[in-house]
């Protein structure tokens, strides 16, 4: 949008290892301001109650957040919880953890994934599917995205940026395994 008024183009330098990096969320910040490292936990957020990712009934898996009150007296509720004063406030999610995590559990077991999903969009709660390599073939969002290409007959990820301008294009598969190693056996890396 720049360049409409400066009609100056620019670089756009976009890393995946920063982009990546950003999915850590606070703990950088945690780290230099507290000198405190995150424990192993799994899917689990020392920070947020429930939140993860659970197994449901039928072997699927839905993704949970509730970092904020509302959401999470939402899904207090809809857990069986509702007046109880362990989880009504963030502290007193975090400090009884376990019990509400094996509520949580416990109630995923019990439906499908469909049938979560369905529920914690009627209650405006923060869930999303976890998805296979086979879901993410035919998922809607992934396809009208191209995130899937087939070149030369090879499936494989298609582009991660996209520019407007210039949107680029995988032109090839790439050579096969060992295609050059004959030569190299041969003649060394010199050639």
């Amino acid at each position: 949008m720049v360049a409409l008024w400066s009609e100056q183009g620019q670089v756009v330098d976009v890393s995946l290892l920063e982009s990546l990096f950003q999915i850590l969320g606070p703990l950088m910040t945690v780290w230099l301001t507290r000198n405190e490292l995150q424990p192993r936990m799994g899917s689990l957020l020392p920070y947020t109650v429930p939140r993860g990712v659970y197994k449901c009934a039928d072997g699927k898996f839905v993704a949970i957040s509730t970092s904020s009150d509302s959401i999470a007296a939402r899904v207090v509720k809809l857990i069986g919880f509702e007046g109880d004063d362990r989880f009504a406030t963030f502290a007193g999610r975090i400090a009884n953890r376990e019990v509400i995590e094996q509520e949580m559990d416990n109630w995923l077991a019990s439906r499908t994934q469909a049938e979560a999903l369905a529920i914690f969009e009627e209650i405006e709660a923060a869930a999303g599917p976890v998805l296979s390599m086979q879901d993410i073939e035919t998922d809607p969002h992934y396809v009208a995205r191209q995130a899937v290409v087939n070149i030369e007959g090879t499936p494989m990820q298609g582009l991660v940026a996209r520019l407007s301008a210039t949107p680029g294009a995988i032109k090839w598969r790439g050579r096969a395994k060992d295609e050059d190693g004959d030569s190299i056996r041969r003649n060394g890396w010199n050639e």
